[in-house]
């Protein structure tokens, strides 16, 4: 199972997130569901799942600061990304992130603030030594 959700992250990535998301839409839109979870209102999370909806089968949105399993109950991947965590004047205002469980067994892409987080709370480091 471990295998397939690598499987699935790897194809997810090497497919999309090179892409622009003013680019057409592919020809087919690949066979996965994806759960984008990040902030439901914001404008971010609208231009993703405009770009979901183009390239992949199902596209579902989660609150990224309450994300649990459940969540994640029928699909094949899970995106979690926040905004930056300064406003517009440089103030650091940060973003809430779930804390995922120790057993998370859903194939995750983490972007930005969000993969920090989660890095964080796994204690996993993803920044300069």
């Amino acid at each position: 199972m471990a295998q397939r959700h690598a499987l699935v992250a790897a194809t997810l990535v090497t497919a999309l997130l090179p892409a622009q998301t003013d680019a057409p839409a592919p020809a087919a839109k690949l066979d996965l569901r994806v759960l984008y979870a990040g902030e439901p209102d914001h404008e971010r999370t609208a231009d993703w799942r405009r770009f979901l909806d183009g390239a992949v089968r199902e596209v579902g949105v989660a609150d990224v600061a309450r994300l649990s399993r459940a969540d994640t109950t029928g699909f094949d991947i899970v995106i979690v990304d926040t905004p930056p965590p300064f406003d517009d004047a440089g103030k650091f205002k940060g973003r809430k992130v779930a804390e995922l469980p120790g057993d998370w067994d859903r194939a995750t892409v983490a972007l930005g603030y969000g993969a920090g987080m989660i890095l964080r709370n796994r204690e996993i480091k993803l920044d300069w030594l």
